[in-house]
């Protein structure tokens, strides 16, 4: 395999986000990856633990929440999704809606049905 060690000129993504900020005239706090990250930090500390297993903690919020007290009326009308399935699903990306292979797969199963 060849290796290319030329730059393509490429950006980081956090960098193309930066310039969008500051082209919106909402710059953002950081100019390097390491303040990003004590950002991220500071923000989401889970996000900087890589390879930990953290419990889970919407129990904790939701009884934080609950002894707020009441906020907004509940309506006993369910709630009703405008879509409740999803036809083709195996289509929904780019690279399966790409391969002749998948909509053969796709179409043969139409016909079963």
């Amino acid at each position: 395999a060849v290796v290319s060690t030329q730059s393509t000129g490429a950006r980081e993504d956090w960098k193309i986000v930066r310039a969008l900020s500051e082209i919106a005239d909402v710059k953002l706090p950081y100019d390097t990856i390491q303040e990003l990250r004590g950002h991220m930090g500071a923000v989401a500390p889970h996000l900087l633990r890589a390879g930990e297993r953290e419990e889970a903690n919407f129990f904790a919020q939701a009884a934080e929440l609950s002894q707020m007290g009441p906020t907004h009326s509940l309506s006993d009308t369910p709630l009703d999704a405008p879509i409740n399935t999803l036809r083709e699903f195996y289509m929904t990306n780019t690279i399966s809606r790409a391969s002749q292979t998948m909509a053969r797969c796709v179409k043969a199963c139409d016909d079963m049905v």
